[in-house]
């Protein structure tokens, strides 16, 4: 059996990198957290308060995908 050694340098993610992706996922799980509790302080109840957030998140994505569907023409 052969065993092939594949490098490919483009392909390979420094340690700097990966820790910036975690502090991103992590600022946003903050933020997101925050923005809740701010929505139950009006008054929502959390499964409200995580519905508008949801809503506000899918709003966000079909904006970017109708923007990335415009650029592909």
């Amino acid at each position: 059996r052969l065993i092939k050694n594949i490098y490919q340098p483009e392909i390979t993610i420094k340690s700097e990198d990966i820790l910036y992706e975690i502090k991103k996922i992590q600022q946003k799980a903050i933020l997101e957290h925050g923005l809740t509790y701010d929505y139950m302080q009006e008054g929502l109840s959390l499964e409200k308060a995580q519905s508008v957030l949801n809503k506000k998140k899918e709003q966000r994505l079909r904006k970017w995908y109708a923007g990335k569907q415009l650029e592909c023409q």
